[in-house]
């Protein structure tokens, strides 16, 4: 049988017991709850790396565009330049091939001019000659 005074003692005893377990209990709620910070701490730092790097990839995207852009420019420049060379040898072209047929015809007028000289001539002395013959 236990006494009076040491049931006070023991239960006392278990009772600060008890509050020594609600104290670690708290501490270990304060660690988790710690802990929980940090995680978050942690994510908030992943979610502006996530910022920072789409902020780098959309300049990168603007940078690309700009490049593209350019590109572009220069090949619309060089097609303009091949257009307008193409139309210019055509058109030489054109000129040259008028101007040939501009000398044929003109050489061609010529030979019939000289052709019918050549006849006038040589018929007038053939007849002469037909006339002397008879």
């Amino acid at each position: 049988m236990v006494t009076k005074g040491v049931y006070e003692l023991q239960k006392e005893q278990k009772q600060q017991k008890l509050y020594d377990l609600d104290l670690g209990i708290l501490d270990n709620k304060i660690k988790a709850k710690s802990n929980d910070l940090r995680v978050s701490e942690i994510d908030v730092k992943r979610s502006e790396i996530k910022v920072l790097s789409a902020t780098e990839n959309l300049n990168q995207d603007g940078i690309n565009l700009s490049i593209l852009k350019e590109k572009t420019l220069q090949l619309t420049d060089g097609l303009n330049f091949e257009k307008a060379n193409t139309r210019i040898n055509r058109d030489k072209h054109l000129i040259q091939g008028n101007k040939a047929m501009l000398e044929l015809s003109q050489i061609k007028a010529e030979l019939s001019e000289s052709q019918a000289l050549f006849s006038l001539k040589f018929s007038s002395q053939a007849s002469q000659k037909i006339n002397l013959l008879k």
